[in-house]
């Protein structure tokens, strides 16, 4: 049911490189729009459209790897929409692709990213890395002690892009990104 009880995956030790969910090219890993979820020390690969996918609920993503996902949405690794929210730490966000958003994509959510680190991601159209819109009712998109280095995208943002909403961006490193 909507408003479910709260969900937890944790790996045993904490640490990613030791329990990987591979979707082996099936759409997506995680749908959720019935209850709020917390990941922690997990890695997903392999995903053809995005990873994870919010809708409405809170995600939280502690010590994550997201690698070689996505394809034809936005946010190639993490796609919230409709009031969802995404809070991510120490996680690395490498090779993912998306239309809008290499790694991820934000509609009329939320987002918080700390500590993360975005890498050789792309976007066909704008936000190598991180693409977000609309953020009402919810506020700005943050990004916290972030570095992104080589992303890509055609079209505006080759790290990051915001449209319509605030971004507060502070202490990240942006390097070797191409538009």
């Amino acid at each position: 049911p909507p408003g479910g009880k709260h969900i937890t995956i944790r790996s045993e030790t904490g640490d990613p490189d030791c329990v990987t969910i591979d979707a082996e090219g099936a759409s997506r890993i995680i749908l959720s729009n019935d209850a709020p979820f917390t990941v922690e020390g997990i890695t997903f690969t392999g995903a053809s459209y995005e990873a994870v996918a919010i809708d409405g609920q809170p995600a939280h993503f502690v010590n994550c790897v997201f690698e070689d996902n996505g394809g034809g949405g936005e946010g190639g690794a993490i796609h919230a929409d409709t009031g969802g929210t995404v809070v991510a730490s120490d996680c690395v966000f490498r090779n993912c692709s998306g239309v809008r958003g290499g790694a991820i994509g934000i509609i009329q959510a939320y987002g918080s990213f700390t500590d993360c680190v975005f890498t050789q991601c792309a976007a066909a159209d704008s936000g190598g890395a991180v693409w977000a819109t609309d953020l009402w009712p919810r506020g700005p998109i943050n990004l916290t002690n972030c570095t992104f280095t080589r992303n890509s995208c055609s079209s505006g943002g080759s790290a990051v892009r915001v449209y319509g909403i605030t971004a507060d961006i502070a202490n990240c490193i942006f390097a070797f990104s191409t538009e």
